[in-house]
């Protein structure tokens, strides 16, 4: 992960548990951004506020549903992820749109 300074780049440590990341939004006092854990095993979504990290779960549609964060967007209370989900009974893909209060 990249941090710009104000006059570079600089690489940043990024969160214990934090693996690839598809998409990042500014929010108000910092970054949320969607992906995976390291195990690949979760979607997660991570909020960096004034040098504080949180790692938070992607809730699936069902028991045993596998959540893909593809985009997230910030409002000044609220974050919206959009992705797919696949559900064990599902042959196919559904749309994803997650609200929550950041």
């Amino acid at each position: 992960m990249l941090r710009w300074n104000g006059s570079g780049w600089r690489q940043v440590k990024a969160p214990a548990g934090a693996g690839p990341l598809s998409s990042a939004a500014i929010a108000p006092g910092g970054v949320v951004a969607v992906g995976q854990d390291t195990a690949q095993e979760q979607d997660i979504a991570v909020q960096w506020n004034h040098g504080a990290v949180r790692l938070q779960t992607l809730p699936g549609p069902a028991e045993g549903s596998a959540v893909r964060p593809v985009g997230v967007d910030v409002s000044a209370r609220a974050a919206t992820v959009v992705g797919s989900a696949t559900t064990p009974q599902a042959l196919l893909p559904a749309p994803l749109l997650l609200t929550g209060r950041l």
